[in-house]
């Protein structure tokens, strides 16, 4: 043994027959060194435990952090969740604001442009004077924003020469556009509503 060795393996040759790197008839001349020598048999021990402790490191943080990554979920599922039922608690047991909606009369006068003044974030009932037009005709009327875009479309029904609208959608402050369009989508009126 003695001879095909200097008095021990090194550590490069300990560490490769420890991880199964080397041939055969190498693995049986260190395992005969190993049988004589002591302190060989402790370098080896030693790399062993160093191994088994890196591995049982390793396993622990992986679990840890996995551990810690599904406590995460958790709570964040958990915090969405109250969040939901605190905006729902909130919803639910406050009182709506202004249930009846706001009444805009939209008139036009020969000559003159008016501008109806409606309350911004509050539904709103259109009243529409529109004494010239046929009574029980079917009306649409639309609601464009001072940049022209739609807003709100809906249908207005005849009550006593008055075309009425109701328009759930609660608008922003602004200048807004009331369209009045007849049965074959031909523009009749259009009224300038000011939102505040």
């Amino acid at each position: 043994m003695t001879k095909r060795f200097p008095p021990h393996p090194s550590d490069e040759l300990l560490e490769e027959y420890f991880f199964h790197r080397l041939a055969e008839a190498r693995v049986a001349e260190i395992e005969e060194h190993l049988l004589i020598c002591e302190d060989c048999r402790i370098a080896v021990q030693k790399v062993d435990t160093f191994i088994l402790t890196m591995k049982a490191e390793a396993e622990r943080r992986a679990t840890s952090h996995m551990w810690q990554g599904s406590k995460s979920s958790n709570i964040g599922a958990w915090s969405a969740a109250a969040l939901v039922v605190a905006a729902l608690a909130v919803f639910w047991t406050r009182p709506l604001d202004n249930p009846t909606p706001a009444d805009v009369i939209l008139s036009s006068i020969r000559g003159i442009e008016l501008s109806s003044e409606a309350p911004a974030g509050k539904s709103l009932r259109l009243h529409i004077d529109a004494p010239d037009l046929v009574p029980g005709q079917a009306y649409q009327v639309a609601l464009v924003d001072a940049a022209g875009r739609s807003v709100w479309i809906g249908t207005a029904s005849d009550a006593d020469g008055e075309i009425l609208a109701q328009v759930q959608r609660r608008l922003m402050s602004g200048m807004y556009w009331v369209r009045l369009y007849d049965a074959e989508n031909r523009q009749l009126r259009e009224f300038g509503m000011s939102v505040k």
